[in-house]
């Protein structure tokens, strides 16, 4: 179904990292690529020269006391995000939170972590969601802290500011990964396997609410949590992905995808497709079904040789190309569907 199309050569590979590949718009004209190498965000867009962000914890002593801490300087997570008009660039490290325009040139905030006591450090930041103007940043101790977002125009350009504004508790383990939908739904997962689900809608109530848990696995980690109409989506260490009715919370859908540890899922929303890679080097495209009545159909299955795939993304809304990102690879894979498969669509 599909068939490599071109590479986008990286300075540097990226590092073993769940989901470590970002996008900033599904234009192919002008995508920007991200990929996380140790404490480097490299930024990549056709035909121009890449961008480093390098992320140095000693360059903030006014948010971090390095009497407390032991300075760690990696990035875990990147992501581009659309807020009020403008696109920013979320980073998630230890000990901190950077969000930068969209280019990556100018930082707009700097946020620490939570100080666990018991432990007598900082944690570190994982999890990005985005639900009109709250950012969703999951911690490693396991809660969200939710940020208000407030946008002023001054001399007709955008000014961007960030306020917390709620925590939630939920877990116990540390927050693997978050997602929310246009309704005011947020999903987030651990490193237990706990996928719990959050309702938003009426935000100013936030901190007062507890989640529904929808699934408790005890010795499979989740990976990556996804929403695609009323499906949420979770992928697990196990290999397996779960489905289940956002309305009904009510499981649906099992699927052993994969051999070994799923690394990254992403979905294809008009198509309703669903792309997942694993560290067994192989990539799977299905068909989810339009209600609870039908069957899961696998598109697309193949091994890419030698790599262990660590992040994909569709590049289109119609799901034509899809990108791939694997460990200690200087590479970006570019797939297309062939072409009596485009023709289909």
């Amino acid at each position: 179904m599909y068939t490599q199309k071109t590479v986008i050569p990286l300075k540097l590979s990226p590092s073993y990292l769940l989901n470590n590949l970002s996008i900033s718009s599904m234009d192919n004209s002008s995508i920007k690529y991200g990929t996380i190498h140790k404490n480097t965000l490299n930024l990549h867009q056709h035909a121009q020269p890449s961008i480093q962000i390098v992320y140095n914890p000693e360059s903030f002593p006014h948010v971090l006391d390095f009497r407390t801490i032991q300075p760690n300087p990696f990035i875990l997570q990147a992501k581009w995000c659309i807020i009020g008009s403008s696109v920013c660039l979320v980073l998630c490290c230890y000990h901190i939170v950077l969000i930068y325009d969209e280019s990556g040139s100018n930082l707009l905030s700097v946020h620490p972590t939570v100080y666990v006591a018991d432990k007598h450090e900082s944690t570190y930041a994982k999890g990005i969601a985005v639900y009109e103007n709250f950012l969703c940043i999951g911690w490693g101790n396991g809660e969200m802290i939710v940020y208000q977002i407030q946008e002023k125009y001054i001399d007709g350009r955008a000014e961007i500011s960030f306020e917390r504004f709620a925590t939630l508790t939920g877990h116990s383990e540390p927050i693997a990964s978050l997602c929310t939908d246009a309704t005011g739904c947020l999903v987030s997962g651990d490193d237990t396997g706990m996928v719990c689900v959050w309702k938003l809608k009426g935000i100013e109530g936030m901190s007062d609410q507890t989640p529904n848990i929808v699934v408790k696995t005890s010795d499979s980690p989740c990976t990556g949590v996804a929403m695609c109409g009323d499906f949420i989506i979770a992928s697990f260490g196990s290999g397996k992905i779960e489905i289940w009715g956002k309305t009904s919370l009510e499981l649906k859908f099992e699927i052993n995808a994969h051999a070994r540890w799923i690394n990254s899922i992403d979905v294809c929303h008009k198509k309703r497709w669903l792309i997942a890679v694993s560290e067994d080097t192989c990539v799977s495209v299905w068909q989810l079904p339009r209600d609870n009545s039908g069957v899961m159909e696998c598109l697309h299955y193949q091994a890419v040789q030698s790599c262990m795939l660590t992040g994909c993304q569709f590049l289109d809304e119609d799901g034509i190309d899809f990108a791939l990102t694997a460990y200690d690879h200087n590479e970006i894979l570019i797939y297309s569907l062939v072409d009596n498969e485009k023709d289909l669509q």
